[in-house]
């Protein structure tokens, strides 16, 4: 514990300008706009949003039972009780500042990221909330209630977001991706209970063909009750496959009429249980191995697009700052082209800070007053990218090479040189 509080203490300072912690607040006031982006982007804001959204979810869960509760007692002329209309401005409230306050750091990039649908969903939601309250209680507006339920789509954000969620948004995005084959298997499963109910319709026809006027006995009785429409049959049917009901009780109608029948309900029993349903099952496991496959190929393409966003980013600064389009940019034009604002909004897109630049450019040039795009590319591509281990074993690994190499020469030097001693007598 006191080896990981050190590391993270020696990663603030390393933050920390060489001036101290004064300039560093100096910095973070001089650029309000970067610790904006900062924030909305960060993990506290992300935190606090997903709290927002599993609160606001208790809350619908709350408010629907008491307006249901109030109902009953409206019905059974009780007391009810007052629904306080306060949590939903609060939430609305909250929500809507939220909203503006990624549009505003997000820019044209909210209309056109990769989050362009979450947030077109947000903002009709938000929308809809700001219409809800405007109509008042006193109108009943079902749509209203009805768009209500789609804010607990929000937590689908939350699982895609929050890394610790990772296997549970597989099995969400998994269930969604099995919405085509459950509907081809529902499609599937209906025309053979189609079949089968045209079927059990036909022997019953007959059978009642050959039954007397005005004979309404038990076995009568029982076709009319559970096989007389094709609807009847069908959710007969579906309830004996899928275990809403026994099947042995349902099919005691056609064992009356003949034993023949009911080995043809049996045999349906097992060509949908063992067969059918079985077959669904493995397009659902399927769904979610692709599911899982899809998630994966999806973080790497959301990493590669933001690596592609990052060079032409970096691209377009280096363009506008080389002047005579020489393919290189020098110091002079450097300076003189930080205060321009649109490479300041390209490299506030970068989170990188003027001085920053400047350093870069002094590791790049090497006293060649200029450097490359493609230096400059990747030199400005690396001090936007977290550190990691590896870098920081390499730096280790070549320290370790350049004192073996002076100690070589050390010794070199000493084995070649006469002593001291011996050279001034």
């Amino acid at each position: 514990l006191r080896r990981r509080v050190c590391q993270r203490k020696a990663r603030f300072d390393a933050s920390l300008p060489p001036e101290g912690i004064r300039a560093f607040l100096k910095d973070k006031v001089r650029h309000p706009m970067r610790a904006f982006n900062n924030f909305v982007s960060g993990s506290l804001f992300l935190g606090i949003s997903a709290a927002a959204i599993l609160a606001n979810t208790v809350y619908l869960g709350l408010e629907s039972e008491l307006k249901m509760k109030n109902e009953f007692a409206r019905i059974h002329s009780s007391s009810s009780r007052t629904i306080s209309p306060v949590p939903e401005y609060v939430f609305t409230s909250f929500f809507g500042v939220e909203l503006l306050m990624r549009m505003l750091s997000l820019r044209t990039r909210f209309f056109t990221g990769g989050e362009l649908y979450w947030n077109l969903f947000d903002t009709l939601l938000i929308a809809s909330s700001l219409m809800e309250l405007s109509a008042g209680t006193s109108t009943n507006l079902s749509v209203w209630r009805i768009l209500r339920v789609f804010r607990l789509v929000r937590l689908l954000k939350i699982m895609r977001r929050v890394a610790i969620l990772e296997s549970l948004n597989t099995m969400v995005y998994g269930i969604i991706n099995c919405f085509a084959p459950l509907m081809w298997a529902s499609v599937i499963l209906f025309v053979i209970m189609y079949a089968f109910a045209v079927f059990f319709i036909s022997v019953i026809t007959s059978h009642l063909e050959g039954a007397e006027t005005g004979d309404t006995g038990g076995l009568i009785l029982d076709l009319e009750t559970y096989f007389g429409s094709v609807y009847r049959i069908i959710m007969l049917l579906f309830e004996g496959a899928t275990g809403g009901n026994d099947w042995g009780p349902l099919s005691l109608p056609l064992k009356d009429m003949s034993e023949m029948y009911y080995l043809v309900f049996g045999t349906y029993i097992v060509f949908v249980t063992l067969g059918v349903l079985n077959i669904v099952t493995g397009f659902f496991v399927d769904g979610t191995l692709q599911a899982s496959s899809d998630s994966r190929e999806q973080v790497l393409k959301d990493a590669l697009t933001r690596k592609a966003m990052l060079l032409s980013v970096i691209r377009d600064a280096f363009h506008i700052m080389d002047r005579n389009g020489d393919g290189q940019i020098t110091n002079e034009e450097l300076h003189l082209h930080l205060s321009d604002p649109t490479v300041l909004e390209c490299f506030l897109t970068l989170h990188i800070d003027t001085d920053e630049v400047k350093d870069v450019f002094r590791l790049l040039d090497r006293g060649k007053e200029s450097i490359s795009i493609d230096d400059f590319v990747n030199g400005v591509l690396r001090v936007t990218q977290p550190v990691k281990t590896l870098d920081i074993c390499m730096i280790l690994l070549q320290n370790k090479e350049i004192l073996e190499k002076v100690g070589f020469v050390a010794n070199l030097m000493e084995s070649r040189l006469p002593p001291s001693r011996d050279a001034c007598d």
